[in-house]
Formats: C-alpha cells, sequence, structure tokens
C-alpha cells in the first residue's frame, strides 16, 4: 500500500483537477447562465463571484454532501468483505474519472447535465461491479433520486412566486427605481439569512485538533484561540464555535440589509487608517492600536 500510495494521491489530484474543469465548463454555466444572459453580471464577474462562493461552499457546508458520497451510497462494509482498500481506492477514482469523461462528453455537445447525477451514478456502478447489487444503500439512493425530481419543482415554485412579487411591487408601480430600493434589500436579506443558517447548522461539525501546526494556527487567532485550549468539554467548543458563526452571520446581513448602519460602523475604522499612515511608520493593515 505504502508503494502506491504516492502516486495514488498524484492521480487523484490529477483526476479531481479535470473533474473541477468539467464542473467550471457546465456546472457554473448551469448556475450563473441567466445572470451573464440578463447582463446583470458580466462573464468576467461571473468568473469571480462563483470561483468564491463554490470554493466557499465546498469548505464550510460541502462536507455532508461528500460523506454521503463517499459512504452512504454503497455499503462500505460489504464493499470490505469483497474488496481491499488498494481496489475501492481504485474503484472510487474510476467512478470519479468515469463521472468527469462523461460531463466532457455532454459539454462538448451543449447538453446542461448534472455533476451530482453524474458522480452517483458513477458510484452505483462501481459499487455493483465489485460486490454486486447487494452492496447498493437503495434507501439512500431513493432519497438522492426523489431530490432530483423536487428540485426542479421546488426551484419552479420559488422562482414563480419571486417574481410575481417583483411584477407587482416594482414593474407595476410608476416608480420603479425607488420600488426596487425598497424591495430588493428584502430578497438579499432573505437569501444571506438562508446562507447563515446553512453555515450554523451544515458547517463543518468537528472541531480543529489540539495538536500540530492547526493549533498554532489558533494561537495567532487571539482569542479565538483561547476557546480550543485545554480540555474544554467538546459540548462547549461546538457552542463557541455556533457564537461565532451566528457573529458574523449577523454582521453578513446588516450588510446587505442596513448598508447605513454598516458604513457607520466602518467609519470609525477608516479615520483610524487614515491617522495612522498619516503618521511616520504607519501600519497599513489600520489595526486599533499598534
Amino acid at each position: 500500500m505504502e508503494l502506491i500510495f504516492t502516486p495514488v494521491i498524484l492521480f487523484s489530484l490529477l483526476v479531481g483537477f479535470y473533474m473541477a474543469w468539467n464542473i467550471g465548463a457546465n456546472d457554473l454555466a448551469n448556475s450563473m447562465g441567466t445572470s451573464v444572459g440578463s447582463r446583470a453580471l458580466s462573464i468576467k464577474q461571473a468568473i469571480l463571484v462563483a470561483a468564491i462562493l463554490e470554493f466557499g461552499g465546498a469548505v464550510f457546508v460541502g462536507s455532508h454532501v461528500t460523506d454521503t458520497v463517499r459512504k452512504k451510497i454503497v455499503d462500505v462494509r460489504v464493499l470490505s468483505l469483497h474488496i481491499g482498500p488498494e481496489a475501492f481506492i481504485c474503484g472510487m477514482l474510476a467512478a470519479i474519472l468515469g463521472a468527469a469523461i462523461w460531463i466532457t462528453i455532454a459539454t462538448y455537445f451543449s447538453l446542461p447535465v448534472s455533476t451530482t447525477h453524474s458522480i452517483v451514478g458513477a458510484v452505483v456502478g462501481f459499487g455493483i461491479v465489485a460486490a454486486g447489487i447487494d452492496t447498493i444503500n437503495f434507501g439512500k439512493l431513493a432519497e438522492i433520486v426523489a431530490s432530483w425530481i423536487i428540485s426542479p419543482i421546488a426551484g419552479g415554485i420559488l422562482s414563480f412566486l419571486t417574481f410575481t412579487i417583483i411584477k407587482r411591487e416594482v414593474f407595476d408601480k410608476d416608480d420603479k427605481m425607488e420600488c426596487a430600493k425598497r424591495v430588493v434589500p428584502y430578497f438579499v436579506g432573505f437569501v444571506s439569512t438562508v446562507l447563515v443558517l446553512s453555515m450554523v447548522y451544515k458547517g463543518p461539525e468537528e472541531p480543529p485538533p489540539r495538536h500540530g501546526h492547526r493549533r498554532g494556527v489558533l494561537h495567532g487567532l487571539g482569542d479565538r484561540g483561547d476557546e480550543w485550549r485545554g480540555d474544554a468539554p467538546l459540548f462547549e467548543k461546538l457552542q463557541n464555535q455556533g457564537r461565532g458563526r451566528i457573529s458574523a452571520g449577523g454582521e453578513l446581513l446588516q450588510a446587505f440589509t442596513d448598508p447605513h448602519g454598516l458604513l457607520r460602523r466602518l467609519r470609525p475604522w477608516g479615520q483610524r487608517c487614515r491617522q495612522r499612515r498619516r503618521s511616520p511608520g504607519g501600519d497599513r493593515l489600520c489595526g486599533p492600536n499598534g
């Protein structure tokens, strides 16, 4: 196993980059196509926004989906009785490579397909070949397939309701610009609330480890690092983590729904920056104190 570990890691990185490229070529076009088509965003702006948000979503709330693909579609215990760890690694690599190749073909023919559908089907195919149909978790697979049916229906209903409100509150009014300024913050606030709640309830569940270089990073964060030091119970650590997320979520909501209040809070910071830069050897980071 040790002899093939490094080549497998390198190959998996290449396959991962190839899959990410396919996601950008197909899934990104699906999600950002309406924004670019309506000229709300340029292509460069859409790529920048998608790069930041997709990376953030994968890091902060992608662990649950990864966990489902990793061990809940196929029964790992049944697989362990039929194949070894090396074969399992190679099978998963074959699944993601097969899904990536299919998405490349679909992209070439301008077909908007789902990477989720592709990777789930690839994992199911690998499980059947490796250990037979008994290795498939049909209960979880039924939930996934049901979500594929529910998603477009729910999207259509929400889109209908959203545009109906916009049409009634903005397009049908005489002063459309002022009405838009009044209505849009509510939509942005709602979306921001959903994002914050997803961070709070679906973010990474495990606290950072208390040893090694990661602990040094937490020490460098100041007071936040103190919450993870020592032998505090796990529940208390998760409470501290949740409070930090809720606090960050509150700042995010204020930024979108109360821009004037946010500017009032940022004004002292800007004045402090100007004073520090005027002083000899001023700090460009503009911290509160030297």
